[in-house]
């Protein structure tokens, strides 16, 4: 169940993000094609493909952010998975330069994380 005032997951539409994405990147974790597939849905400007990081557009700077993100720790609950492990999946999104994540600050451990835009 979702927390007040965050929206019900769109179950149908995330299984088609996550099917493409786990068919176009077979090499990924699939929690981490998981994680891909709930940012591509979290917000404006959704692209009907996510690039590789390796590709031509990968070199621009991390500043270019989507503006949509979404948080690990509410994250973790909506989708019922340990926040452990959803900060592993992001770390290794992170270093393979899909996503960028920020400490939400204070004493939790959540993080921000912000698909990198492509374009």
């Amino acid at each position: 169940m979702p927390e007040r005032g965050q929206p019900e997951l769109d179950i149908a539409a995330l299984e088609r993000r996550f099917t493409a994405l786990q068919a176009a990147h077979p090499e990924l974790d699939p929690l981490a094609v998981l994680l891909l597939a709930s940012l591509r849905g979290a917000g404006p400007g959704k692209r009907a493909e996510l690039a590789s990081p390796d590709s031509a557009h990968s070199a621009q700077p991390r500043s270019e952010l989507s503006r949509a993100g979404l948080s690990s720790a509410q994250l973790s609950r909506h989708l019922g998975i340990e926040h452990a492990l959803v900060r592993r999946a992001a770390a290794e999104l992170e270093a393979a330069g899909w996503i960028d994540t920020q400490a939400r600050g204070g004493a939790s451990p959540a993080l921000w994380l912000r698909l990198i835009t492509d374009a």
